[in-house]
């Protein structure tokens, strides 16, 4: 990889420049979403923070998570959302089931308390640490029903 293979986005050029130093075993891609009128999103990339951005559109979040997803090499991804506002919740999962790789995991998780404290990333926001905390907590698996209805043919 060139310098000019680098992606412009910091985010995505610090992920790209890490899969250089990571084995391909470590190269994890984990996502929290905390979903709400503003969407908190946290990546962590390798056991380590990568970023974590805000953003106030579902379609918005949904392309800069598939871009990251594209762009930054991965062994391995996960995509916690919290299922604290439902109708956001399903709607993230049911765009993300739809845009990410088939092989990825997209989990609802219990949310409950990942707003309280003001520990965390100095300059992160509230919607971003919460995010950060979602990313860790075990939820259900989402499949998209509607997906799974289609009939090919």
């Amino acid at each position: 990889m060139t310098i000019e293979d680098l992606n412009e986005d910091p985010l995505i050029m610090e992920g790209q420049l890490l899969s250089r130093l990571l084995d391909e075993s470590r190269r994890n891609l984990l996502i929290g979403i905390d979903p709400g009128s503003r969407i908190g999103m946290a990546m962590f990339y390798g056991g380590r923070e990568l970023g974590a951005l805000t953003s106030n559109s579902v379609e918005k979040s949904v392309e800069s998570l598939v871009t990251l997803v594209k762009e930054v090499p991965h062994s391995s991804l996960s995509v916690k959302i919290g299922g604290g506002e439902p109708k956001s919740s399903l709607r993230l999962a049911s765009l993300l089931r739809e845009r990410l790789p088939q092989s990825a995991s997209v989990e609802i998780v219990d949310e409950s308390g990942t707003s309280a404290g003001r520990s965390g990333a100095i300059g992160a926001t509230r919607d971003q640490r919460a995010a950060a905390r979602i990313a860790f907590r075990k939820g259900i698996q989402f499949n998209n029903p509607a997906h799974s209805r289609k009939t090919h043919g």
